[in-house]
């Protein structure tokens, strides 16, 4: 469960305050429904990469300069 609450500082009988939750905004509830693994071909087809992709990380890896400099 996912929720977003603000928190909310109360006058209390001592120095420190009591601290109250107030939820706001959406709240989610996340549920796994799987309960067994897909086929090996599934997987494969899950997992490609179009060769524009790879092709775009590369020329974005070669492009990168990195500069060292032996005085801090």
């Amino acid at each position: 469960m996912f929720v977003t609450c603000r928190i909310l500082l109360k006058k209390s009988g001592s120095r420190t305050p009591r601290i109250e939750l107030e939820e706001i905004g959406p709240a989610f509830d996340f549920v796994i429904r799987r309960s067994k693994l897909g086929s090996e071909l599934m997987y494969k087809d899950a997992m490609k990469v179009s060769r524009t992709i790879k092709v775009a990380a590369a020329c974005i890896m070669s492009s990168r300069v990195y500069h060292y400099s032996e005085s801090g």
